[in-house]
């Protein structure tokens, strides 16, 4: 459900929280057994990561060193 109310249904939906956010904070907790949600509870968690890959038409340019491209060396001046 989003927060104007409307409803959105799917036959799969994904998470990109955390597993404790997700079974514990995101559903209500009559959808899951209690036994489920409790080991949610007992997971540890150790940190966060993030990856994020971008496609792009061509490499971009920096102020601190214009013209240099990624995997070549820096032009001759």
């Amino acid at each position: 459900m989003l927060a104007d109310g409307s409803e959105i249904a799917a036959d799969l939906v994904l998470s990109n929280a955390d597993p404790q956010r997700t079974f514990l904070d995101l559903l209500p907790a009559d959808t899951l057994p209690a036994e489920f949600r409790e080991r949610a509870r007992r997971i540890k968690l150790r940190g966060t990561g993030f990856k994020i890959n971008f496609a792009i038409a061509e490499l971009p340019t920096s102020p601190r060193c214009p013209g240099a491209r990624s995997g070549r060396s820096t032009p001759a001046a």
